[in-house]
């Protein structure tokens, strides 16, 4: 039987997968504009960035189940780790 911890870090990995897919999809629009701010006596310029449009919602919902599943995967590892006449529950 698979180890419950590993069920959660790979739907982790299928989570990472989503959120590369979003990541690249938004970037490949090139959603920032570099803006000059001021030059300085030495010929030095700022520079300003402006993100344009704000990236998909799925991403931030994606990054959380990632998360959430990685966190839980550490908490079925954790149990395991402990002897079962010391857990709470069998």
């Amino acid at each position: 039987m698979t180890e419950s911890w590993w069920l959660k870090v790979a739907r982790a990995e299928k989570h990472m997968k989503d959120i590369d897919r979003v990541v690249r999809r938004y970037s490949d629009k090139h959603p920032y504009k570099f803006i000059p701010l001021n030059f300085d006596a030495k010929r030095h310029m700022q520079w300003t960035m402006r993100i344009t449009p704000q990236p998909d919602p799925s991403l931030a919902l994606a990054v959380g189940d990632c998360v959430h599943n990685l966190r839980s995967a550490l908490d079925h590892a954790f149990v395991a780790c402990k002897p079962k006449k010391l857990r709470a529950f069998k």
